[in-house]
């Protein structure tokens, strides 16, 4: 589920990677109907890893070319980087 999801914001920019090549049937049109102002993604079966740019949500030492930085990514999605974001924080309970 986490390739079509990227897929549904990365528009034709990135061919996105599906092991059958091909997103479930019928979701294309689903998002097409809900999704405004949607570009239909390019889907690929196999993704040359010397020289296709690749986004990749963590980490991959395979890639040789990220279109960013995944650990700064990662970093940024984790819990830890909440304050960056924003002044409103959790609570740390002394206990937990």
């Amino acid at each position: 589920l986490g390739p079509n999801r990227y897929a549904s914001m990365n528009g034709a920019s990135y061919p996105v990677f599906l092991r059958d090549g091909a997103p479930p049937e019928g979701l294309m049109e689903h998002w097409a109907s809900v999704l405004p102002g949607f570009v239909e993604p390019r889907f690929v079966p196999k993704i040359d890893t010397n020289e296709n740019t690749v986004y990749a949500y963590l980490p991959v030492e395979q890639l040789k070319h990220h279109v960013n930085d995944p650990d700064t990514h990662f970093h940024l999605a984790g819990k830890d980087a909440i304050h960056l974001m924003t002044q409103k924080t959790t609570k740390l309970l002394p206990d937990t």
